[in-house]
């Protein structure tokens, strides 16, 4: 849910690279309505610290690191023999 809102933000295809600092506060039921909100650190490129709400109650924080998923053609090289 947080990477999804991250890609929709930056409108690029990008890929888990790390989660620290999270910290879970209160159950989340099936029911729950969630407010996500994220934000980028200035800090550190690619990072993005993260609270997830229930009725305007944090249920859940954290920090996630990011960074663009490479296409497969930038992965591999040509070589020629």
């Amino acid at each position: 849910m947080v990477i999804d809102a991250i890609r929709q933000a930056r409108d690029q295809d990008l890929k888990v690279t790390g989660v620290r600092r999270v910290r879970f506060k209160q159950i989340i039921r099936p029911d729950d309505k969630l407010k996500l909100i994220t934000a980028p650190l200035k800090e550190n490129v690619g990072a993005y610290t993260f609270r997830i709400l229930v009725e305007n109650e944090a249920v859940c924080s954290g920090v996630m690191m990011v960074e663009e998923r490479m296409n497969i053609e930038h992965r591999t090289s040509n070589i020629e023999c």
